[in-house]
């Protein structure tokens, strides 16, 4: 069957790429809900990989969906230490409050 004028097929999918994805959305529910079951040390290291992916994924060129992908990957491993670090601060915030509050 001949293709059609115009059109290319799709780019293959960078493995690395969907990876990066994948371990972003697993690597956050892990450690934010996995803290509750005492498993939520085991989120930093889906973390760690889905990071590692999505960096070989973004230096393999990646093309069309993948770049997106890779892209998405490495933006959902970086939210997860910024996101807890701003709940961190927030949570020492009160407990600063509450300690003060006791004091007067």
């Amino acid at each position: 069957m001949d293709e059609l004028p115009g059109y290319a097929p799709p780019a293959g999918l960078n493995p690395f790429a969907i990876a990066s994805l994948i371990l972003g959305v697993v690597g956050g529910l892990v450690y934010c809900c996995g803290s509750f079951l005492c498993i939520g040390w085991l989120g930093f290291f889906v973390w760690l990989a889905g990071a590692v992916c999505a960096v070989v994924a973004l230096v393999q060129k990646p093309e069309g969906n993948s770049k997106i992908m890779a892209w998405v990957g490495l933006a959902l491993n970086l939210m997860l230490p910024v996101a807890l670090f701003g709940l961190m601060a927030v949570l020492m915030t009160f407990g600063m409050l509450g300690e003060l509050a006791k004091e007067m």
